[in-house]
């Protein structure tokens, strides 16, 4: 093929992508894009779109070019992905005519590629559904650079939900191909997501994140995604990247405005802005500890464009403020683990922050990178006595001894006013198959410190309600509930219950084809609960244990956990004494009040809670009948109802609902 056919000014384009030609699947697709595509459409300003041939059909390119465009200036591309859903000419008007980026992002030719995706068909489609749809990129920069004088060195690549989890994707495949990537609240999906879980097909390539600026925005009040952005914020980190975060106060599921943006656009211009900086994150601390001392951990790393062999701190336990330093070597957005003296502690919760005070014997400018971070855990080194009993109300005084284990994923254990067996809450966690894949993730509740060396008999019971989900595609989803003791710290546990689908199932039949948030909850009533008992005997000497309740996710499922209590088996373990006829509760639930049939021989009914109270006690003159027993006085919840007769103790359950 000879060079004549073709016109100078598309070879020496052609020239400068050699490296995008390299990585794409379209290069045949894109070379006679150029030869056959070059029109007058090539200096239209302002506004406009225009369709390409792509994957075998038309597909929607929307750009805006300054209106004042110069052909004989080199200006950048912006290539903008938008999010699930939205199309290529909307995500163009809303940058442009609503946030107005033309007035303050200058010299740029922006082009918004549409994902293909349709919101009545499939709104979660992003750029790399189906497979192969992110070539849409590359296509849209050739688009752009063979009509437009662009400096090949000032590609940027944005995206926004979807479309910044896109950008963020295809930027790291190729970070030689773009000058830096802006992504405005990037929906990481979930934590498996965010670790770059091999089980996914979808895996971002954190190896290459020092090799590309990263400029991330998200609202603290776009809760959905507050942990796998933090999550992928750090695996950007830790693979040294050149990546600034900034989390906006007040904004949910939006893109900043002009102050934010200009500032973070200014960052991937000029990464190495700042000569000497740097910033302190990740207090590294435990949920929880059970000795009085601690060593706390930060993570410093250099934000600056000079390496770091020297920096001075001052850090606080409780107000209680020390210094430290440290000397070594870190290379600009490079970071290492810093441990400081061991530091003494206080019962209950703890509170360190660790404050930046000096760099290489220069003092910090306070206004750059962020110079202090706060983390708070919990020591216990005293035990509770049993018989123990919570509810999980909001004034019970042990509520604040009970330390959530999080896994990261957007839903953890939370109380709930919804459902609950006694009291006015319970614990509840709930999970989806279709929104974030967090397949054998854990989200764990450690209890208090227990002394169960006094009880006969000690048992671990509580009750449970949980439905799982199943799919007509054949499909089953169901979580797991494991609960584990530990008697040395933490170090060890041992497995002592667990139960997943019909085992675990409360209810029948289980939740079919949740479609949304709402279908998925379980709401209960009082007998879909039931009681659970765990034998603790082998464990009875024991003066610190501690319970680990560990929700594993199956992609499925809503549990709810009330009335726990740590009880010897007499109180908890209350068994069918009962003969056919000769004690009948009537009615059970009961609300007002609740009639009991009294066998020959009684003498005397006594109700007690189940730690073992008595709360209602009468001598019976008159066996063989039927007595009536007044709730007013009684709370919501399960009791003991117990006839002493002949000798005999004869015992059955009545749940009080109010």
């Amino acid at each position: 093929m000879s060079i004549i056919l073709y016109p100078n000014e598309t070879f020496r384009k052609l020239g400068n992508f050699r490296k995008v030609f390299q990585f794409s699947n379209y290069s045949i697709l894109i070379i006679l894009f150029l030869l056959f595509n070059l029109d007058a459409k090539s200096q239209q300003k302002g506004m406009y779109d225009d369709n390409v041939t792509f994957g075998g059909g038309q597909r929607m390119l929307s750009m805006y070019v300054p209106t004042d465009y110069d052909s004989t200036k080199k200006y950048k591309l912006m290539v903008c992905l938008h999010g699930a859903g939205d199309a290529s000419s909307n995500y163009r008007n809303a940058l442009f005519s609503s946030l107005r980026w033309q007035t303050f992002i200058t010299n740029t030719i922006f082009v918004c590629p549409d994902g293909g995706s349709n919101p009545n068909i499939d709104p979660s489609r992003d750029f790399y559904t189906p497979a192969g749809d992110e070539g849409i990129i590359n296509l849209a920069i050739y688009y752009i650079t063979t009509r437009y004088n662009i400096d090949t060195n000032e590609i940027f690549l944005q995206g926004f939900s979807l479309g910044g989890r896109s950008a963020l994707k295809y930027g790291l495949d190729h970070p030689k191909s773009f000058k830096g990537l802006l992504l405005n609240t990037p929906a990481i999906q979930g934590i498996a997501d965010a670790n770059a879980d091999p089980r996914l097909g979808f895996k971002l390539n954190f190896a290459n994140a020092k090799q590309i600026p990263i400029a991330i925005t998200h609202g603290d009040q776009d809760i959905g995604y507050f942990n796998s952005i933090d999550t992928m914020y750090m695996r950007l980190i830790q693979n040294e990247g050149r990546v600034r975060f900034t989390r906006i106060a007040g904004m949910q599921h939006s893109i900043p405005g002009q102050g934010t943006i200009t500032d973070l656009v200014d960052f991937l211009n000029r990464p190495y802005r700042n000569k000497l900086d740097a910033e302190v994150t990740n207090v590294a601390n435990p949920i929880r500890i059970y000795t009085t001392t601690y060593t706390p951990q930060f993570r410093l790393r250099n934000t600056g464009a000079d390496t770091i062999t020297s920096a001075q701190f001052t850090y606080y336990i409780n107000k209680t403020p020390a210094t430290s330093s440290w000397s070594g070597s870190i290379t600009p957005y490079s970071n290492v683990m810093v441990t400081l003296p061991a530091v003494n502690c206080t019962e209950g919760f703890n509170v360190v922050k660790v404050n930046l005070t000096n760099i290489n014997n220069t003092a910090v400018n306070p206004a750059l990178s962020k110079k202090l971070d706060t983390a708070q855990f919990q020591l216990i080194t005293k035990s509770l006595t049993t018989p123990y009993t919570s509810s999980f109300e909001s004034n019970d005084k042990t509520l604040s001894l009970w330390d959530l284990v999080p896994s990261g994923h957007y839903q953890t254990w939370m109380l709930d006013n919804s459902s609950k067996i006694e009291g006015n809450t319970s614990l509840t966690m709930f999970n989806w198959a279709l929104v974030f894949y967090n397949q054998g993730y854990s989200e764990d509740i450690l209890s208090p410190v227990f002394d169960i060396s006094t009880l006969t008999e000690p048992r671990l019971a509580f009750f449970v309600a949980f439905n799982y989900h199943i799919f007509t595609s054949g499909y089953t989803f169901s979580d797991t509930l494991k609960v584990s003791i530990t008697l040395d710290s933490g170090k060890t546990y041992t497995e002592i219950y667990k139960k997943s689908g019909i085992e675990l199932a409360t209810k029948t039949p289980p939740i079919s084809n949740p479609s949304s948030f709402d279908a998925c909850i379980f709401t209960t009533k009082v007998a879909d609960w039931r009681q659970e008992i765990i034998p603790l005997d082998s464990f009875a000497t024991s003066k610190n244990a501690v319970f680990k309740f560990s929700y594993v996710s199956g992609l499925g499922g809503n549990i709810y956990l009330d009335y726990l209590r740590v009880a010897p088996n007499y109180i908890v373990n209350v068994k069918d004494e009962v003969q056919a006829g000769e004690l009948a509760i009537s009615p059970n639930p009961a609300n007002d009040l609740f009639n009991i049939k009294i066998p020959e021989y009684a003498q005397k009914l006594i109700i007690y809670s189940l730690e073992g109270m008595p709360v209602y006690s009468r001598n019976i003159d008159n066996s063989g009948s039927e007595i009536s027993v007044n709730t007013g006085n009684f709370a919501a919840g399960v009791y003991i109802v117990e006839i002493v007769s002949q000798g005999r103790i004869i015992k059955d359950k009545v749940v009080i609902i109010k």
